[in-house]
């Protein structure tokens, strides 16, 4: 089933963008299986840590860093667990402290918490900071259509962070006929212009809350030192991830078409196994690395996926816009 949607470019530019999964089934298993603490790097075992650098208190577990057992109460509050690299109540309720109501057919509740950068998706929610409440930040819902379509479009829902864990509830989100919920996080009415505007998606349920999800914030200082313009020329950052989590996959090799790069149009940057820290990109890589982002700079509106061997990943259909990032998470099922 397609779904139809907009994305708003700079000045009266649009561009039409319809997302719609494709499953590639791709078979043979292929890497080189890791005991516990090492990572596969280049056909070898190696020390997680020594690429993760975890801070005291927390271990390596494969491409992310996680907190020791005695550590969870410490990091994620009493009562808790942490899971898919999040941490949550036990039984999956939140940590935040505001629930969601009942959903009702298209109305629904969103809540979760908001993070700095692209590390986020790198090496998950406890390697970086969250936003605190002192930012003055908002988290922005959209209609990806209307977004689109109206010179000063609406949000279909607003929260604000509210405590130092960047915690955020949205009570009541109409969910648009095509499903995709538009985020943004940007600054309040008090606060600084600290915040610019980098769009993620998210497909919402019918009658089903989207609790306990993780959204990233950028601050212009971030975008500016990826450089390769790929604000002003326009990109889409790909976020290939274990289906149902924000756990990035290593070893994809993005494809235009069912093609692998160099492509006919456009550019692909490689993040680094840490996105946030120069030189942000690897130029020695044709495949995702353990931070599962590439960065596509002035491509056409067509299809997009991914190949790795053992793996089934979506295929989504989309352009970059001038004067926008936006970023597109890639669900994968992986052998």
């Amino acid at each position: 089933m397609a779904r139809t949607w907009m994305v708003k470019a700079s000045g009266a530019l649009t561009a039409l963008m319809t997302l719609h999964v494709v499953v590639q089934c791709l078979t043979g298993c292929g890497g080189t299986p890791c005991g516990d603490g090492t990572i596969e790097r280049e056909g070898e075992c190696v020390a997680a840590d020594d690429f993760l650098k975890c801070g005291v208190g927390f271990r390596a577990n494969g491409s992310q860093c996680e907190p020791l057992p005695d550590w969870v109460g410490l990091y994620c509050g009493d009562n808790t667990e942490y899971k898919d690299g999040k941490c949550m109540g036990k039984g999956g309720i939140a940590t935040c402290d505001r629930s969601c109501g009942s959903p009702n057919g298209n109305k629904i509740c969103v809540s979760g918490r908001v993070f700095s950068g692209l590390k986020l998706f790198s090496h998950g929610a406890t390697a970086v900071n969250p936003v605190a409440k002192s930012a003055n930040a908002v988290v922005e819902i959209y209609d990806p259509f209307e977004f689109s379509t109206t010179p000063n479009p609406t949000p279909i829902g607003t929260g604000e962070i509210y405590n130092d864990l960047g915690c955020f509830l949205v009570k009541t989100v109409t969910v648009p006929f095509n499903s995709v919920l538009l985020f943004f996080v940007a600054d309040g009415m008090t606060g600084t212009k600290t915040f610019v505007r980098v769009g993620f998606t998210e497909t919402a349920t019918f009658n089903q809350n989207m609790e306990n999800i993780d959204i990233p914030a950028f601050t212009a200082e971030d975008t500016n030192a990826w450089g390769q313009d790929l604000m002003t020329k326009g990109s889409v950052i790909f976020f290939y991830r274990k289906k149902g989590t924000m756990l990035p996959i290593e070893g994809v090799t993005p494809t235009m078409e069912n093609q692998e790069p160099p492509w006919t149009s456009g550019s692909v940057f490689f993040f680094d196994a840490d996105p946030g820290a120069s030189p942000y990109f690897n130029t020695n890589t044709k495949v995702t690395t353990t931070a599962g982002l590439v960065a596509a700079r002035e491509i056409p509106f067509t299809s997009y996926g991914g190949k790795k061997s053992g793996c089934t990943i979506e295929e989504l259909t989309f352009q970059s816009v001038v004067g926008n990032i936006f970023i597109a998470p890639f669900n994968c099922e992986c052998n």
